[in-house]
């Protein structure tokens, strides 16, 4: 998990449904119709934080990827991706000098 994480509580859909059919009938149309309206920034929001578990390979040396078993191409891609981060992180090194 990346330092810059933040934690979050997963409740069931069931007591979602519970919670906000009381919240609804107590609170009016104006609360669902903001509800409504919010929902698609919350679903941005709960996507954006959820942990990304893709193998990062330019992060991984030739020799961990080896012990790991890695085909060619697996190797190929991962030089790939450590050449494609130098160059990018030498295009910023220019942009911001």
């Amino acid at each position: 998990m990346s330092d810059n994480s933040t934690a979050m509580a997963v409740a069931s859909p069931s007591a979602l449904a519970v919670h906000s059919s009381a919240a609804v009938e107590r609170s009016g149309p104006w609360r669902s119709l903001l509800a409504l309206l919010a929902s698609p920034f919350t679903y941005v929001w709960q996507s954006w934080s959820t942990p990304d578990n893709t193998l990062v390979l330019h992060e991984l040396s030739e020799q961990a990827l080896s012990d790991m078993g890695a085909s060619p191409e697996l190797l190929a891609e991962a030089q790939a991706a450590r050449e494609f981060e130098l160059h990018r992180a030498y295009a910023l090194s220019l942009y911001h000098w």
